[in-house]
This record gives structure tokens, C-alpha cells and sequence, in this order.
């Protein structure tokens, strides 16, 4: 995966496509970075919940 490369560059964080499986990710480089985005970009078309 090429977020394990990524991490190894020395960043502080990834930010993730929403296509990205989260847990994977997190399994895959640890806690050497945080983890940002991973949001599906429906959601923000989607109607309000009220």
C-alpha cells in the first residue's frame, strides 16, 4: 500500500480518500501518523438529518 511509503517520508499526517479502508490503513502504518479525511463526498449533497 502505498500509505506505508508515505509514512515512512517522516509526515505528520495522511489524509485519506474515502475509498481508503480506515482500519487497513491504521493496521498498515501504525501510529507513526494520523489518519485525516476518509469521508464520502455524497454525504455532503445528502439532505439534513432534521
Amino acid at each position: 500500500m502505498l500509505a506505508e511509503a508515505m509514512a515512512d517520508t517522516g509526515c505528520d499526517a495522511l489524509g485519506l480518500d474515502w475509498t481508503v479502508d480506515l482500519g487497513q490503513c491504521r493496521q498498515r502504518v501504525g501510529d507513526r501518523v494520523a489518519l485525516q479525511g476518509n469521508l464520502d463526498p455524497s454525504v455532503l449533497l445528502a439532505p439534513m438529518p432534521w
